[in-house]
């Protein structure tokens, strides 16, 4: 472990902490949780702003750099804090590309690439100008759709797609236009999302006969309405893949409720109000399969997890539908279906041996996490959570599987905290505030 505590030049009164961690391990994701493992809660003055996976555990995002945790004992490994110089945040969703950009001068700014294991400063690239427009990370300055040293950013106003270096602040390539619809003529189009993935940015657009960006739309009567999702070279911006559904005279009320949903660094959902979830591997392009419930998950071999909601189960199915195991869920563990797009998907984490799932009661006094087994029959595992994020009973939790762990993310709460849940009792450590679990296993998806 190394620690330098530096203060910043250009006349500015904050200073800047980095430590880092050259014997850190990778570790695997975990195939169950248990109970609680650890909490960390962030330094006094600063806030979360969101969590990301890395090979040793998990990057926690706050309002003034990094700090990473190992996620089987919640050990600080390493961290980069500049204080009011912080700026922005880049992060792949595998966590392999992690940068920190922070103020330099009063015209320009320093962007820092992490090695995300061991905290080392891989590259540093002056800019000219800051990407961030005001002092410390937020949710607006904390960017996922990166990979590489490049981030891929929409605009309804400019170019349809973006993609900008992150050393340089320069564009890389444009489209100026969204994607056009190749099977109606007539249409047009508009860019509704991107997310970068395995190197592949994921345009996806709409076809309409009045459709302009952002849903701006008004439906006459017989009107055809196009969806599709174009896969781009992140490095380039050329074509590799396309993928149109048309959806014939529906409310376009249906396109309007679409959100694309990573569930690993290869497999992206597609979920639409009164539509079948559809599943690609986004490095082929390949149409996995599609289901009428919430898929939430893709398995190391193969088979995908899906939630049914009418049923309340969870099914374990093989890409052409057959059925390997099921899951009845317990009336409480119900996750959260007022999200008719993602039927409450985005409440469970999916592991190697069943699936953890916050649901509606992870709020207030007496919150609880269940983990379901597919061994388990009707008796899941019941985490009680209820001593974090405690403090302000309208926060929402997230949950993530990362290595070593899955954690229990309070970002909105007054108090925030992060913890971890696993099932090892040789593991077992608390420190200030983050709660994970875990048990060794394989990485999902």
């Amino acid at each position: 472990m190394s620690v330098l505590l530096l203060p910043t030049g250009c006349g500015l009164s904050f200073g800047t902490s980095h430590t880092t961690h050259d014997d850190a391990r990778a570790l695997p994701y975990p195939d169950q949780v248990e109970r609680v493992g650890w909490e960390w809660r962030p330094p006094e003055g600063t806030r979360v702003i969101g969590t990301v996976p890395v090979p040793t555990g998990v990057a926690v995002v706050l309002d003034d750099g990094y700090v990473v945790l190992a996620g089987d004992t919640g050990e600080e490994l390493w961290e980069y804090r500049a204080e009011a110089a912080a700026l922005a945040a880049y992060a792949s969703r595998d966590g392999e590309y992690l940068a920190l950009e922070v103020e330099e001068s009063e015209t320009g700014s320093l962007l820092l690439r992490f090695d995300s294991s061991t905290g080392e400063i891989l590259e540093e690239s002056a800019r000219d100008e800051a990407g961030g427009d005001d002092a410390g990370v937020d949710d607006s300055s904390f960017h996922r759709s990166v990979d590489e040293g490049t981030m891929v950013v929409r605009s309804s106003a400019g170019p349809a797609l973006t993609a900008l270096s992150l050393e340089t602040g320069d564009p890389v390539w444009t489209r100026e236009e969204p994607a056009e619809c190749t099977t109606t003529d007539g249409l047009n189009s508009s860019t509704d999302d991107a997310i970068v993935l395995d190197d592949v940015v994921v345009e996806a657009f709409t076809c309409a006969p009045s459709v302009v960006r952002d849903f701006a739309y008004t439906r006459e009567e017989g009107d055809v309405v196009i969806s599709g999702l174009v896969g781009r070279d992140l490095r380039t911006g050329e074509e590799l893949w396309r993928f149109e559904e048309d959806f014939g005279v529906v409310a376009f009320q249906s396109i309007d409720h679409r959100s694309l949903a990573p569930l690993s660094d290869r497999h992206l959902v597609v979920r639409t109000l009164n539509s079948p979830n559809i599943l690609f591997d986004v490095s082929t392009g390949e149409v996995i399969g599609e289901w009428e419930g919430a898929v939430t998950g893709v398995l190391e071999d193969g088979s995908v997890v899906v939630w049914y909601a009418r049923d309340g189960e969870y099914r374990r199915e093989a890409p052409g539908g057959t059925t390997l195991a099921t899951l009845p869920n317990p009336a409480e563990a119900v996750p959260d279906t007022s999200d008719v797009t993602g039927l409450g998907a985005g409440d469970s984490i999916v592991l190697a041996e069943g699936v953890v799932n916050s649901g509606e009661h992870s709020l207030g006094p007496d919150a609880e996490i269940w983990f379901h087994g597919w061994d388990s029959g009707d008796d899941p595992v019941v985490i009680d959570v209820s001593q974090v994020g405690a403090e302000d009973t309208e926060a929402r939790p997230s949950i993530t599987a990362v290595p070593g762990a899955v954690v229990l993310d309070y970002a909105g709460a007054a108090t925030t905290a992060v913890r971890c849940f696993w099932d090892s009792p040789d593991h077992s450590l608390t420190t200030a505030g983050f709660t994970a679990s875990w048990r060794d296993g394989h990485t999902p998806g």
